[in-house]
């Protein structure tokens, strides 16, 4: 690469992007490749504020500068090309704007529900003597402190009822 036109040979063939001046690579890293290539024989300067700081910067012989800018709006480096003499670049590669969001993680899963607590059964049996018995299963998990909630309540309002009789 000695001047634009070498520069522009490479860069004008690329795929075009959205806008007017732009082109696009598929890769991250085909873009840092491309500022490689481009900035081969170029003197590098240094970057000051270009891409808050964090980009190169290059000079062709004949002027034409080279910048890499780790980010952009679009989303990861940007190579830039200002002609000799050109306040803004004249051509932009980077990757292709996205089109649709990005995927987004799963949902977790829905938790499992419990199992539904049958209510007691009865089972006919008999006894030592012979004579017909009942069994009952013992009611569910947390049956007796829903029961004794129960009583709770009935009987605070029993109480209040007595209250306001007095």
């Amino acid at each position: 690469m000695q001047n634009a036109q070498d520069v522009h040979k490479i860069v004008d063939p690329l795929p075009p992007g959205e806008h007017k001046g732009v082109h696009v690579l598929p890769t991250p890293q085909q873009i840092g490749d491309l500022y490689d290539q481009l900035t081969e024989n170029a003197t590098q300067i240094p970057s000051g504020n270009y891409g808050k700081g964090l980009g190169k910067w290059a000079v062709l012989d004949d002027g034409t500068k080279i910048g890499l800018r780790p980010d952009s709006k679009w989303g990861g480096p940007t190579v830039e090309i200002w002609d000799p003499g050109d306040r803004i670049p004249s051509v932009s590669v980077h990757l292709p704007e996205r089109s649709t969001p990005e995927p987004q993680p799963a949902p977790e899963p829905a938790p499992q529900p419990h199992p539904v607590q049958t209510p007691a059964t009865q089972t006919p049996a008999h006894d030592d003597s012979g004579h017909p018995s009942i069994h009952v299963d013992p009611p569910p998990p947390g049956a007796w402190a829903t029961i004794v909630g129960i009583l709770g309540v009935i009987g605070g309002i029993i109480g209040g009822i007595g209250e306001f009789a007095e």
